[in-house]
């Protein structure tokens, strides 16, 4: 868990054009105009779990 971290930290860290890129790809994949969460929500939560030592089973975040 604490080791893959910086992989996902890297694949989340988006400057605001290359975001914008992401999320128009997300919104073509995923064919939904909601994607409340879905870039937000993820780091944080597998920095909580690193953090308290922990892992996660799933890791699937779907808007």
């Amino acid at each position: 868990m604490r080791a893959a971290l910086p992989a996902v930290e890297a694949v989340f860290d988006l400057d605001g054009a290359e975001r914008r890129a992401a999320e128009r790809r997300a919104l073509d994949a995923l064919w939904t105009d909601d994607l409340s969460g879905l870039f937000d929500a993820v780091l944080p939560v597998w920095r909580a779990a690193a953090e308290a030592g922990h892992g996660l089973i799933g890791a699937q975040f779907v808007p």
